[in-house]
């Protein structure tokens, strides 16, 4: 192709990709415009690790609602900054107990900063559900295997996501009508074990479904141990039953989906 015919190309990409970047923005705008929104009470925090501190809030709106891997919008009284915070708990909870928690990493961002510095027992906020990222399987749904790959903070979404399907797989158990899960497989690393921030619950779920749920985590600092050996790599992943082949279909589908 000519120097002329290349600048014409990439000019035309441009300009496609320019177009639906602002259809986006306005598709996000307008759903945000009239998504609900919902004050919330802080009825509970928690350090989760030296980081890391968890919220619950009790929510005001019974008609908000949530897919697990979804996040909220969180407004602070007086401060001009929007928070954006992942649910890590699930949409059960929500619906038996009108209550969501949060995770939240220490950073100089002003809501982060408020979280950690000035949040307290009583404390208000607004609330907005967004995210197109989530798990939300239907019953008759195909069954579908899970892979779920989180590092750090970024685990928030994936335990919405994996304490969701343990609430399928329950409902499976006492025979209720459910979508059904197939084999999940989740891979967790952090810094340290102390940052591992929900460590043991996740131990447990791998104890309590031993044929469906695979858990393992990975510091890259620190000393390793037995049960949570140091950096991800694919012979450690292998050990576990994850083909790389199955590995690299998912990175291409995420990279494709971005």
């Amino acid at each position: 192709m000519c120097p002329a015919m290349c600048t014409i190309f990439l000019a035309a990409s441009l300009i496609r990709y320019s177009h639906q970047v602002l259809i986006d923005c306005l598709h996000t705008s307008l759903v945000f415009l009239f998504q609900l929104v919902s004050k919330a009470t802080v009825i509970s925090v928690s350090n989760a690790s030296e980081t890391v501190k968890t919220l619950s809030l009790k929510v005001e709106d019974k008609n908000l609602v949530f897919k697990p891997g979804q996040w909220v919008d969180f407004v602070i009284p007086d401060i001009a900054q929007v928070g954006g915070f992942s649910i890590c708990s699930t949409p059960m909870k929500l619906r038996m107990s009108g209550m969501l928690d949060l995770a939240v990493k220490a950073s100089e961002a002003a809501p982060a900063k408020w979280v950690h510095e000035n949040c307290h027992l009583g404390s208000e906020v607004k609330i907005r559900v967004g995210g197109d990222f989530h798990y939300n399987p239907q019953v008759g749904d195909s069954q579908s295997d899970l892979l779920l790959i989180a590092g750090g903070i970024g685990i928030n979404p994936i335990y919405s996501i994996l304490q969701h399907a343990t609430d399928l797989l329950r409902e499976e158990e006492v025979g209720e009508s459910a979508a059904k899960p197939g084999s999940i497989v989740l891979l967790y690393t952090a810094e340290t074990k102390q940052e591992l921030i929900y460590r043991r619950a996740l131990q447990m779920i791998g104890e309590m479904f031993p044929n469906k749920i695979t858990v393992k985590m990975f510091i890259t600092q620190g000393e390793e141990s037995g049960d949570i050996p140091g950096r991800v790599n694919l012979g450690r992943i292998a050990a576990f039953h994850v083909t790389t082949v199955f590995l690299y279909e998912f990175m291409i589908v995420r990279f494709l989906s971005l």
